[in-house]
């Protein structure tokens, strides 16, 4: 971590906090669904969420607690470890200092992370109306300096309600999804900004089973489908 990076209360970003937020997605008592199992190439992740261990084995703080370090031990190595935003660690810190004495099992429903959470980003969390809207100002403890805005409001609508949105001038900054494109590519006044998708997803069936002496399929059944409109 870097030396001026702080939470939104002024507390600095330590190596625990970047240790505790494995702490929080491997409990079991947290029942997140961030817990995956390629995280288990982290050397005694897999005990901890088991609660066969009390700490996770293969994260190192070498400086200590209040260090800026973390050392992950792994079983191997992947190549997608290199792109932020893998599967095989995690890149996030919670604060340790302002959550440590919150039960594992109370953590997710605690005021603390859905009222009054800190943030070491640019701007700070004022209010929330849960599942509709929250209000943001500047952090003054930003590491960067002070972020341009002063103030940010965000909303929730439906994905239906987005296209319309967007052509009215609700919002400065929305979100589309591809399909509505579309139905906004030539409103004016806007600037769009996208990228193409980076997967793929496809739907098969297994119908029977390949006879190499044959060259044919053995017990075809063909795939039912029932459509609701």
């Amino acid at each position: 971590m870097k030396k001026k990076v702080r939470w939104s209360d002024g507390h600095p970003v330590t190596a625990k906090d970047l240790e505790y937020s494995y702490e929080i997605i491997a409990n079991p008592k947290v029942k997140t669904s961030r817990y995956v199992s390629s995280l288990e190439n982290i050397k005694g992740i897999a005990a901890y969420h088991a609660g066969k261990a009390k700490n996770i084995s293969g994260i190192e703080m070498p400086d200590g607690p209040n260090g800026r370090r973390i050392i992950l031990h792994f079983f191997e190595l992947r190549p997608a470890m290199l792109s932020a935003g893998n599967v095989f660690f995690w890149d996030y810190a919670a604060p340790y200092h302002y959550l440590k004495n919150i039960p594992f099992d109370k953590l997710v429903s605690s005021p603390q992370i859905r009222k009054h959470p800190l943030f070491f980003g640019p701007y700070k969390m004022d209010s929330t109306v849960q599942g509709q809207a929250t209000t943001w100002s500047r952090n003054p403890y930003y590491w960067q300096g002070k972020p341009n805005f002063e103030h940010i409001q965000m909303s929730t609508i439906s994905t239906s309600s987005a296209s319309q949105a967007i052509k009215s001038r609700k919002f400065d900054v929305a979100n589309v999804i591809n399909m509505q494109y579309a139905q906004v590519k030539n409103t004016k006044g806007i600037n769009i900004i996208g990228n193409k998708s980076t997967l793929y997803s496809y739907l098969s069936f297994k119908v029977g089973k390949w006879n190499e002496n044959t060259g044919k399929m053995n017990n075809i059944s063909m795939p039912k489908w029932i459509i609701q409109l």
